[in-house]
């Protein structure tokens, strides 16, 4: 089944859509080419949050990667709070896994700007975890 407004030509597929709980960002997969969109065919997306209209960063995201398995929300949440954040997420896989990365939302462009300055490469349960702006928020 597609998701509403979701538009598939013939003979293309679409991967599995996964379910959200709560603290979770959910499903993320390869959604089918949607004509005349910026970042052209097989855009990476999270359903229900769109990609930047201009295919630009708004730079109030950031991405941390190489979180460890056991990483919750309110862990990555509370690495950040030295600054104003409004929500953070861990992407899990179809099983409620953990797939190891995650995303925080600051109030401001700067808060997160300086999150990635002094986060990037710290270490957190013996892992070196990257923090960059989200391209894709």
């Amino acid at each position: 089944p597609m998701a509403p407004g979701q538009h598939m030509a013939p003979g293309q597929h679409m991967a599995p859509v996964q379910q959200m709980g709560p603290g979770h960002m959910g499903p993320v997969g390869m959604y089918p080419p949607m004509p005349g969109h910026p970042m052209g065919p097989g855009v990476h997306a999270v359903q229900g949050l769109p990609l930047a209209a201009s295919g630009q960063s708004s730079g109030f995201q950031v991405v941390v990667h190489n979180l460890p398995w056991t990483c919750t929300w309110q862990q990555l949440k509370d690495c950040f709070r030295e600054w104003k954040v409004e929500r953070a997420d861990i992407v899990d896989d179809q099983f409620g896994r953990s797939r190891g990365f995650g995303t925080v939302r600051f109030t401001t462009q700067e808060d997160a700007a300086a999150a990635c300055a002094k986060l990037n490469n710290m270490i957190m349960d013996g892992r070196t975890v990257s923090v960059r702006i989200d391209r894709y928020a």
